[in-house]
Formats: structure tokens, sequence, C-alpha cells
């Protein structure tokens, strides 16, 4: 492999392990609180360290739920973030990569989903109690429908009756407002 290559690949590599050590911060923060998750939305991925949900800033993503929950119009980052958790609601992303969107949405043969990643992620957070037989699931954006992730594992082994595969919950111009057939998954 060239000097470039072995380059990006460690980086990927270092990208990668943040993300992962700044998600296992917040599983660990939902366990010593006795956090229980009502609702996890599945993302897609984080483009990187920064832009990582968990991490300091949140920019837009999740702000669709702010319709919904008036006392949270004005929340940012850690405050918004800290009134996901009392309302049970978790943001996994599943792409274990943190690429930019448009590697997703061209790998139409799901080259760059990871089952073994996504299984352990979902068997660590039942483990934990953090997600139970009552948790619901849905998805964020439309695509990850389209994809037909819901059909191979661990989703297809989810409750069904919890596991809401037909419609997103994020709708609209880049997916900004939150679908009203799925208010009733919120906690």
């Amino acid at each position: 492999m060239s000097d470039h290559l072995n380059y990006i690949f460690e980086e990927l590599k270092k990208e990668t392990f943040k993300v992962e050590g700044l998600f296992q911060k917040e599983c660990e923060l939902w366990v010593k609180r006795g956090l229980k998750c009502e609702l996890v939305i599945f993302g897609e991925a984080p483009l990187t360290t920064k832009q990582f949900f968990y991490n300091k800033k949140t920019g837009k993503y999740l702000s669709f739920l702010k319709q919904h929950y008036t006392d949270a119009k004005k929340l940012k980052d850690d405050d918004f973030r800290e009134f996901l958790r009392v309302k049970g609601i978790l943001n996994l992303d599943i792409y274990k990569y943190p690429l930019p969107t448009n590697f997703y949405d061209n790998d139409k043969a799901c080259i760059l989903f990871d089952e073994i990643f996504v299984k352990n992620l979902i068997s660590s957070l039942t483990e934990k109690g953090i997600i139970n037989t009552n948790t619901k699931f849905v998805y964020r954006y439309q695509k990850l429908i389209d994809r037909k992730l819901y059909s191979k594992e661990p989703f297809n082994s989810l409750q069904e009756e919890n596991h809401k595969t037909e419609e997103a919950i994020a709708i609209g111009a880049n997916a900004g407002n939150i679908n009203p057939n799925l208010l009733d998954c919120l906690p």
C-alpha cells in the first residue's frame, strides 16, 4: 500500500476509534444514571469526530424533534442531548466508519454496512439495560429504509411491533421536519 493510502487508512481508523470512544462514554452515562431508552433513532454515520452527535456540537442533528417538544426548542448542544437522554431518546449511527454521506448513498450493495458491528452495538446496549423489549426503533432518513437494512441482521430480529420500517422519522428538505405518522413513537 502506498504511503498516501496508509495515511488515509490510519486516519480513518483513528476517527473510528474516537467516535466509538465518545459513544461508549455516552452509554456509560446512561448506565450510571439508570436511564432507559424509549426510542432508538437509527442514523447513518458520523462524518467526523467533530460532527458526531455525542460530541460537543450537535448542529442540526435531531433538531426536527424540537418541533414536537416545545420545551426543547431553544436548547443547544449539551442541553439538547441531556433533554433527549431524560426523554429516553438515543441516536445510534449504524455505519461504523465516519465517512461522507455520499459513500453510503452510492453503496447500493450495502458493502459498508457491517452487520457484526451493529449486532454488537445492539447486544451491548441490551446487556447494559439501556434498551429492552419496550424500546421502539425508527430510522432517521428514508434512504436507510430504501436500502432495506431492516431486512438484514440484526434489524430483522428486533421486535416487529416496535421496529418501524415503513417511514423515516425525519422528512422534508434535508430531513428537517418530524414525520407526523411516527409521533406516537416519541416518548
